[in-house]
């Protein structure tokens, strides 16, 4: 099912079927609630490490399609890091998601030892502003990442990390259907534009070290 040699070369992998229809609507209404309830503006991306609360998170983070996946490229034991929620509402042209690693806000020693499963909640396309990545940038070190002030900018202090020309020319949209995932490694750099479809983009973002 996985080709290892391939993640090693381009540092993702881009989907894995995760929930079928049923059980996705299931933690599709599950993550409405928690919308509704939390506020819109707090949903864009202020929704982390609610695993230990919501059990939907919770149920997901331990998917056997998922732990399964997450073993098989980790190649060793490991826990899951953390949780975080990035929701793109329809008709919001300006909230994007800028160029940056995963493991920069991981505090770890080992900066290549983690990854993140990237569960979709909606479908998620090049309209409404879908995960980019670009492949191979995960055999570099850990970039530098500058604070921004650009409140747009959907990461915790509005972080960004340099790209060049070639590598935004080799950036790949990884569209995904509602209940299907990706994985990719925390070193890989990947960022997201805006919305710019009638339709919501959220996708549940789970860290395993």
């Amino acid at each position: 099912m996985f080709d290892i040699e391939r993640w090693r070369k381009d540092g993702y992998w881009p989907k894995i079927f995760v929930s079928g229809e049923v059980e996705t609507q299931r933690y599709r209404s599950a993550y409405d609630d928690l919308e509704r309830h939390k506020g819109i503006k707090t949903s864009y991306a202020g929704l982390v490490n609610l695993h230990d609360t919501e059990d939907f998170l919770m149920e997901l983070a331990t998917h056997p399609r998922i732990t399964e996946a997450v073993k098989f490229f980790l190649r060793e034991d490991f826990r899951l890091n953390g949780t975080h929620i990035f929701c793109k509402h329809g008709n919001d042209t300006e909230k994007y998601v800028d160029w940056h690693q995963d493991v920069a806000y991981w505090n770890l020693e080992m900066t290549n030892a983690g990854l993140t499963v990237w569960y979709a909640i909606d479908d998620s396309t090049p309209q409404n502003g879908c995960l980019q990545v670009i492949p191979g940038t995960h055999l570099t070190n850990l970039q530098h990442h500058r604070t921004t002030d650009n409140e747009n900018n959907l990461l915790t202090r509005h972080q960004q990390t340099e790209v060049t020309q070639e590598q935004m020319d080799r950036a790949i949209d990884l569209s995904l259907r509602s209940g299907e995932a990706t994985i990719f490694h925390g070193l890989l750099i990947h960022g997201s534009r805006s919305n710019k479809s009638a339709h919501r983009r959220c996708g549940i973002a789970f860290r395993y070290i």
